[in-house]
């Protein structure tokens, strides 16, 4: 029978221990390349400065527009450019959809805000508006009316304004479950979102959200008047 000292009990967990880590937190060799992370704590140091968006940039500069990190021992593809975007969406959306979440990012100083403000600037709900309605009219929907991007006052000017409008006060509702970045299981079908997961949980109840949204964009026609309009004069309270 093997008798273990304290020291050499302490030595083989830590090396167990390590290992698991080093397994856990390696880049799958289906991710696209990006910053080395550390054991656990992912690539939190390289966004440590609390400017995400330079921290981006930087990253961009360094290992191309699309790359991926990790955040502990949870992995992100981060894509940039509008032309990646497109191809992201539509050329390979239904391969994406069992890979990790991925953050999208157009870094130019007309955009960006609204990219990373947007409640719907999101992996899941991004693909669905994209399958559904195209990438320009998804795109379109970061800036549409009062509430269609990261305005949010006065009152809706027409159907889709209110379906934004909805979608927000929605995720209000659910705002303990990080429904910007959390990620669930959904079923395209046609017409509309199939949640998979549990309308109790947290991914049910976000899926919910975006299903409904999906479903009212569906039920409301669309007007490119109502596309970046003047928000002083529309979208003040009444």
């Amino acid at each position: 029978m093997i008798q273990w000292t304290y020291l050499e009990l302490f030595i083989f967990i830590s090396v167990g221990l390590f290992t698991w880590l080093w397994i856990r937190c390696r880049r799958p060799n289906s991710y696209p390349p990006g910053p080395t992370p550390l054991p656990l704590i992912g690539n939190f140091y390289n966004i440590s400065d609390g400017d995400f968006l330079r921290a981006v940039r930087d990253l961009r500069n360094k290992h191309g527009d699309i790359f991926s990190m990790s955040l502990g021992t949870y992995w992100v593809i981060v894509v940039n450019g509008a032309d990646n975007i497109r191809e992201l969406l539509n050329s390979r959306g239904e391969k994406m959809l069992d890979r990790p979440p991925i953050y999208i990012l157009k870094l130019n100083d007309s955009y960006e805000s609204r990219s990373v403000k947007n409640k719907r600037a999101i992996t899941s709900i991004t693909y669905q508006l994209t399958y559904y309605f195209g990438y320009g009219r998804a795109k379109a929907l970061l800036d549409y009316g009062c509430f269609c991007g990261w305005y949010g006052s006065g009152t809706p000017i027409d159907g889709v304004d209110q379906c934004c409008k909805d979608h927000d006060d929605c995720y209000g509702r659910v705002a303990e479950c990080w429904p910007k970045t959390w990620p669930y299981s959904y079923e395209l079908q046609t017409g509309t979102v199939k949640c998979q997961d549990s309308p109790s949980s947290c991914k049910g109840r976000i899926c919910m959200c975006d299903k409904v949204f999906v479903d009212c964009l569906h039920n409301n026609k669309y007007n490119p008047d109502n596309h970046d309009v003047d928000q002083d004069i529309h979208c003040q309270e009444r």
